[in-house]
């Protein structure tokens, strides 16, 4: 009998992985480069405003601080493979690896 697998389970080198791993870094430091540039555009436009007006700049500013997080770590974690092993992906790993763009 065939062995049976349960769940989708993928097996990826780790010279593949590294190479995800930094360009999904390089995505999440693009999309840090956008935010930046959003939030310079909204707090030079902001005039005397009151507390109100912040909260768009602080929603921007989290969002730069999340996606240079997720690049920090995945220029971490692209550091530390093994490139001639094999590695086998977690149910969130595709996500987080920008292969799948949801979570199951």
């Amino acid at each position: 009998m065939d062995d049976l697998i349960i769940g989708i389970k993928c097996r990826v080198f780790g010279e593949e992985l590294a190479r995800l791993c930094c360009d999904r870094a390089a995505y999440h430091r693009g999309r840090v480069e956008v935010y930046e540039f959003q939030y310079r555009l909204l707090i030079n436009n902001i005039t005397g405003a009151g507390g109100s007006m912040r909260d768009p700049a602080e929603a921007i500013k989290a969002k730069m601080e999340e996606h240079r997080a997720d690049a920090e770590e995945m220029d971490f974690i692209s550091r530390h493979i093994l490139v001639n092993a094999v590695y086998e992906l977690g149910v969130d790993d595709p996500r987080k690896l920008g292969i799948a763009r949801k979570g199951y």
